[in-house]
C-alpha cells in the first residue's frame, strides 16, 4: 500500500573531490498510476522538503575517529546540513514552484501537474558552498512528501552530482541543454533562446529596460 505520506532518504557515495549542486529526476514508467512520475491516480506528486547533508569520506582503512568501516564511509554523526541556495526545474505546475521544496515549509510543494502529456522532469539543487574532499563525499538527501494531499509521493526517480561551476548550474535547464548542443548544431530558435537569455542578464539592459518602461507609463499619462 501507498502511504498516505512518506519521506524518503537516499545514502549517495560520490567520488568525485568536489560537488556543487544535486539534480533529481523524476521518472515516468508504464508501471505507474497514469504512468507517473508519481503515485498519485493522476500520476503527480507534492514534493514539500528537499533537505541535504554531507560527511567527507575517509581513506579506505583510515583509522581516524569516525571512520566506522574498512571502505571510508563516514560514521552517522559526521553529517553536516547543507544549505541549498537555489532550486530549478524543467516545469512546475501553477502554485507548486520547486523552490518550494527548499522554504522550510512542509504545506507547500514542487509539483508537474499540467502537461499534456506524462513525461521526465528535472529540478537541480546548487549548493550556497560548494563542498571539497579529496576523498570524495557521501551525500544524505530526504525527499518530503508531507502535504494534505495522500499518496502524492514521487514514483520514480534518479539522482546525480555536479562539479560544475555555480554559475553554470543556475542557469536555467533549458538553457543548459542549448549550451550542450555545439554551436554548428543550433537551430534558429535555440540560437534566439540563448541571445534573448543572456541579453536579460545584462546589467546595463536591464536597467535601460526599467527606464524605458517608466518613459512609457509618464507618456500615457500626458495622452
Amino acid at each position: 500500500t501507498i502511504p498516505a505520506n512518506d519521506d524518503y532518504t537516499i545514502l549517495v557515495n560520490v567520488a568525485s573531490s568536489e560537488v556543487t549542486a544535486v539534480k533529481l529526476e523524476t521518472l515516468i514508467h508504464a508501471g505507474l498510476p497514469n504512468k507517473g512520475p508519481g503515485l498519485a491516480a493522476n500520476g503527480n506528486f507534492t514534493l514539500s522538503g528537499f533537505e541535504l547533508a554531507a560527511a567527507p569520506r575517509l581513506p579506505p582503512s583510515s583509522k581516524e575517529e569516525g571512520n566506522t568501516s574498512e571502505t571510508g564511509n563516514p560514521a552517522p554523526t559526521d553529517f553536516r546540513p547543507v544549505r541549498i541556495r537555489t532550486a530549478t526545474a524543467d516545469y512546475s505546475q501553477k502554485h507548486g514552484a520547486v523552490a518550494n521544496t527548499i522554504d522550510g515549509k512542509l504545506d507547500t510543494f514542487w509539483g508537474v501537474h499540467g502537461t499534456k502529456e506524462r513525461a521526465d522532469h528535472e529540478a537541480i539543487f546548487v549548493f550556497a558552498r560548494g563542498l571539497k574532499n579529496k576523498h570524495g563525499w557521501q551525500l544524505r538527501i530526504t525527499l518530503r512528501h508531507r502535504t494534505k494531499y495522500a499518496k502524492y509521493s514521487i514514483g520514480r526517480f534518479r539522482i546525480s552530482t555536479t562539479a560544475a561551476d555555480e554559475t553554470v548550474v543556475e542557469l536555467p535547464i533549458k538553457i543548459q541543454a542549448i549550451l550542450a548542443i555545439s554551436a554548428q548544431k543550433r537551430s534558429a530558435l535555440q540560437k534566439r533562446e540563448l541571445q534573448t537569455h543572456f541579453q536579460n542578464q545584462d546589467p546595463s539592459r536591464i536597467k535601460l529596460s526599467a527606464t524605458l518602461d517608466r518613459l512609457k507609463k509618464v507618456q500615457a499619462t500626458l495622452n
